[in-house]
This record gives structure tokens, C-alpha cells and sequence, in this order.
């Protein structure tokens, strides 16, 4: 079965490339794009449960604490990436505690955004930010 992600940031370009990264890292899987919540929620109509939701936390429809709870209830067995401009310790821990599985800061080198995306997919809780990547296995539910 194909591995299903939707990619979602409101900026083309930064879209675009996190699809080249994530084509170039998992050349099987499914990639969909959106703009906004709206469109993620008309892909997961159209296209079912995917694997791995790669959310920015900044873009049109996304209200963290909701979206997360609501995205959670509708998908369990989806992970949620958060990718942000934002690096500053207090975001990236409310972020964790609404529900996010991992919190990946947009300034990091393509390669350990791949790493990071990687570890969420086998079941990790990631921070990475400029000089700092951690992470823990995923404690079961």
C-alpha cells in the first residue's frame, strides 16, 4: 500500500520543495499538496487517511490547538509534522503538548529534515531546530 502525505504550507515554493525532498526520500509515496486547512480536508476526503500530515503552523484555516485536537480525533493513525518559521522553545512545546508528533523548524538543512520526517514516520517524537534535533520513540496509546 502506498504511504500517503499531505504537504500544506501556503508558500508554493517552500511547498514545492518539501515535495522534492520528501519525493527524493520516499520515492513511492504519495504525495498531496495544499494551501490551506480547507484543502487538506478536501484531500483527506478524496484520498482517505494519509500516513503523515506535514502541517506549517502558519497558513490560512490553521488554528494550532483545534485543528491538532480535531485532526487527532478524525486521523489516529496519522502522524502531524508541524514545520515553522517559529524556533522559540515556548511554540514548540505548546505545539507537542496540543498533539503534534513532531515540530520541525523550516531554517534546517534539507538533510536533516529528512531525517527528521523520517523518525516521525517510524514512530518518533521530533524537535529539529537550528543545531538541535531530538528525538524519542513514541510512547504507545
Amino acid at each position: 500500500m502506498t504511504e500517503k502525505i499531505i504537504i500544506a504550507d501556503d508558500h508554493p515554493v517552500f511547498r514545492d520543495g518539501m515535495c522534492r525532498l520528501m519525493s527524493s526520500a520516499l520515492p513511492d509515496a504519495q504525495l498531496l499538496e495544499a494551501g490551506s486547512m480547507d484543502e487538506v480536508l478536501e484531500l483527506t476526503e478524496k484520498h482517505g487517511e494519509p500516513d503523515l500530515f506535514l502541517l506549517d503552523l502558519l497558513f490560512p484555516g490553521m488554528e494550532p490547538r483545534e485543528t491538532l485536537a480535531k485532526l487527532r480525533q478524525r486521523f489516529p493513525r496519522s502522524s502531524i509534522a508541524i514545520v515553522s518559521m517559529l524556533d522559540d522553545d515556548r511554540t514548540i512545546n505548546r505545539i507537542m503538548d496540543e498533539g503534534a508528533d513532531a515540530f520541525i523548524v523550516k531554517s534546517i538543512p534539507a538533510q536533516e529534515m529528512i531525517d527528521a520526517v523520517l523518525a516521525v514516520r517510524s514512530g518518533q517524537y521530533v524537535v529539529a531546530k537550528p543545531s538541535i534535533v531530538s528525538m524519542t520513540d513514541a510512547v504507545p496509546t
